[in-house]
């Protein structure tokens, strides 16, 4: 036995190695398709059923071999969306049922008299107390909080497919393993999976306001805390675009800092459909299942993610929203609620042409952004990407982008600045913090330094604002500057400035010389961007923001950013 079972461990790694060729050789053969073919996926399976009756037909359980070669299996590409796609109904809606009733059927609760009571509750005590234990280890071990601790092994313990799977391993020539002992360790799994449940649930309940997201606003997010990051796209053109963002802000490759990414294909919902009186086979190509809506964009989606993926080792994760666009806004806001979003980023209304022209893609498009950024539960980019000129993926030394963050002051202008710490970890990023200060301002500077700058560069403060927001910006300034510009991280400057058209001026003069502006949403009523309203077109993107990207004298990809404004338990009210 023990050189059958070196044997099959040999098999199940070669099988492993096989399967990783094949899942990155096969979407080779056909790179135009979303999904492999049928015969294409029957290898994988082939594969498995083979390893799986060999390995049975010594009386040897072949599950453990099965459960880790499925968990080797490459999590991205082509291969791993058709295997998900094309398992996933079938697995949950038939097979998993039948087998639960097949193990059902086998059960006799009567077998089990009043003296085995006692030992199925210590199993139970005992499987609770183990995955406890377990639990609160790999958690010390992650750093995870404390109020975690007991939560996550009741969770945990909800599922209990694998432990159903060891039950049904040929034990038959065992003396020990008699019906009576399978009934019972059957019965043990299914009340351990009850009491979860139930502490699962008690557990939430009772501390219900430590899981909630704590921290709604980037400000107070510190960069060793994990960023998790929403990015909404119609098509490939904003994905593109969305994927060089991430890139910058998920750091160098290699990089260790906590960083989980989400893709949203947003798929609008034709507001008439065709007729569907027809019987179902009379549709003919009018029905395609999942790929009904946004084939050719996913496709190529797809591709960028893999291809993204493949280079920097970080995946993304995707999701599809198909739905109205009167209703996309509520489905983005509650996904942020349900997957613990930071940020989410949207695709402006407008793109840019071959020609460098704009062209306005709908007002639709514009009033989801404005819902969204009215109605977020937490905080909200608008990302204008001038795919040409603009912002592009660093992929080495030689093609560091310049970016520069705008500080006019506010809560808006903070959370862009916030959002800057992770771009200032990347070492392929050159950040520049450009403060601008009111002319007429005769306070103290709120950063202290003797550096030598231009003429046009002074150290003032932002006047005519209220005394605590004022406070708030002089000091989270100065936290920024000394955590990054001090150490030579981040690059820092001053310009003076007295009224709305001399700010456009210096607006124009630095617009070619970086490849990504940042700033915030809301200007209020500064003396700085005084008359710049009368060019107004776009007032979700703020004074700043909405001449950026307007302006013909700009080159870069503009991201405004706005600080959480609603709360989600008033997001239901409305």
């Amino acid at each position: 036995m023990i050189g059958n079972i070196f044997l099959f461990i040999f098999a199940t790694g070669a099988l492993i190695l096989l399967n990783k060729f094949l899942a990155a050789w096969l979407p080779k053969r056909n790179p135009k398709e979303k999904y492999l073919s049928k015969a294409e996926t029957l290898v994988f399976i082939i594969f498995l059923l083979i390893i799986a009756v060999t390995i049975e037909s010594y009386d040897v359980n072949s599950s453990v071999s099965v459960f880790t070669i499925g968990i080797m299996v490459p999590r991205q590409g082509k291969t791993h969306r058709t295997l998900i796609q094309r398992l996933s109904y079938p697995i949950h809606e038939f097979v998993l049922p039948v087998y639960f009733g097949y193990m059902g059927f086998r059960f006799s609760i009567t077998a089990l008299t009043k003296r085995y009571y006692i030992g199925l509750v210590i199993i139970v005590i005992l499987a609770l107390a183990g995955k406890l234990i377990g639990v609160i280890c790999a958690c010390m071990y992650l750093k995870i909080p404390k109020k975690y601790w007991l939560f996550l092994p009741t969770i945990l313990s909800v599922k209990g497919h694998v432990g159903v799977l060891l039950l049904d391993a040929n034990y038959s020539k065992k003396k020990w393993w008699t019906t009576t002992i399978h009934d019972m360790m059957l019965a043990s799994l299914v009340v351990t999976t009850l009491v979860s449940g139930v502490l699962a649930s008690f557990l939430l309940k009772a501390r219900e306001k430590d899981f909630a997201p704590q921290k709604t606003c980037l400000e107070s997010h510190d960069t060793h805390e994990e960023l998790r990051v929403l990015s909404c796209v119609y098509g490939v053109r904003h994905a593109r675009g969305t994927i060089s963002l991430i890139s910058a802000l998920s750091g160098c490759h290699g990089a260790s800092k906590p960083f989980a990414a989400l893709l949203m294909h947003l798929v609008p919902l034709p507001k008439k459909r065709k007729s569907s009186e027809l019987l179902y086979h009379e549709l003919g190509d009018d029905v395609h299942g999942d790929d009904e809506f946004g084939t050719n964009d996913g496709l190529e989606i797809n591709d960028s993610i893999d291809s993204f993926a493949k280079d920097s080792k970080l995946l993304i994760q995707q999701v599809k929203l198909v739905t109205k666009m009167l209703n996309m806004h509520v489905e983005i806001c509650n996904a942020t609620e349900d997957l613990r979003i930071s940020i989410v980023f949207l695709p402006f209304h407008k793109h840019q042409r071959i020609d460098g022209k704009t062209t306005n893609d709908g007002e639709i498009f514009r009033q989801m952004n404005r819902n969204v950024l009215r109605h977020a539960p937490c905080s909200v980019g608008i990302f204008v990407d001038r795919n040409i000129t603009g912002f592009q993926q660093p992929h080495g030394f030689d093609s560091v982008q310049h970016v520069a963050a705008l500080f006019f002051g506010g809560p808006d202008d903070r959370e862009a600045l916030a959002l800057c710490r992770w771009l200032a970890n990347n070492t392929l990023i050159h950040l520049t913090i450009i403060h601008f200060v009111s002319e007429d301002s005769q306070t103290e500077s709120p950063v202290r330094n003797t550096t030598t700058q231009d003429n046009n560069d002074v150290f003032i403060e932002v006047a005519g604002r209220d005394q605590t927001e004022h406070e708030a910006d002089r000091s989270f300034l100065e936290e920024f500057h000394n955590r990054f510009v001090t150490t030579g991280q981040v690059g820092f400057m001053e310009k003076r400035v007295s009224d709305g058209p001399h700010t456009l001026t210096i607006l124009r003069e630095i617009g070619e010389m970086y490849s990504l502006f940042v700033v915030g949403k809301s200007r209020g009523d500064s003396p700085m961007t005084v008359r710049m309203k009368d060019w107004e077109e776009c007032p979700e993107l703020g004074t700043v923001g909405d001449f950026l990207a307007s302006s013909l004298d700009v080159n870069a990809s503009v991201l405004v950013v706005q600080r959480q404004r609603h709360s989600h338990d008033n997001f239901l009210d409305d």
